[in-house]
């Protein structure tokens, strides 16, 4: 027989559950690649970190036979964050919700000076791309960083890594000798500061 109570009680408890559903995953968003990454970290090899042919990996003693080619496009490689993405250009800085993104007026590898190149740290980007900086915490002072620059290798060491406000432009200056420096908002969910991470050719 038909209750209209029940079913008023029914709709009550299923817009319960959904509420309570959507809360849990909003406050599971930010942890969702943290738990990715602890998960990816637990199967990773040489071969997953080194996964293209270079003096790098060969350093590593790895059989090259078993590493991809160059890439013809613009990467970048941190090892210690498990990061293998793209290097976007464009003079927009709506590039930057599209994935890791070169600073425009910044140098190139191939120049000579301060290559910037700046990511979100949170982001599903809107190219379904989830290339960030999230992970830029996890790198430390003496972490290689290879970038793929016009299909050439650059290599890096991490020298320094710093918080900044938002107002340190010089982070971005143009420099003498060549350097590579990645920022992104610090801490996550805040665009408050900025952590830093420069490198100096190897």
């Amino acid at each position: 027989m038909f209750s209209p109570v029940r079913t008023i009680s029914l709709t009550n408890n299923f817009l319960l559950l959904s509420i309570i559903v959507l809360s849990g995953y909003i406050i599971a968003t930010p942890y969702l690649p943290v738990i990715s990454h602890t998960i990816h970290e637990q199967s990773v090899t040489e071969y997953d970190r080194y996964v293209y042919k270079s003096e790098v990996a060969a350093t590593k003693g790895l059989d090259q036979t078993k590493l991809k080619p160059i890439p013809t496009e613009n990467r970048i490689i941190i090892p210690s964050m498990s990061l293998d993405a793209p290097i976007l250009e464009g003079d927009s800085k709506d590039v930057l919700d599209s994935g890791i993104w070169r600073r425009p007026k910044t140098s190139t590898p191939d120049t000579q000076s301060n290559t910037v190149i700046v990511a979100h740290r949170f982001l599903y980007t809107k190219n379904n791309s989830s290339d960030t900086f999230y992970f830029l915490d996890q790198v430390k002072i003496g972490d290689t960083i290879t970038v793929f620059w016009k299909k050439k290798e650059y290599s890096y060491r991490v020298t320094t890594i710093k918080t900044v406000d938002p107002s340190a432009i010089e982070i971005e200056k143009l420099s003498d000798t060549p350097m590579l420096t990645l920022y992104t908002c610090t801490p996550v969910w805040s665009a408050a500061q900025r952590l830093v991470v420069v490198a100096i050719p190897i």
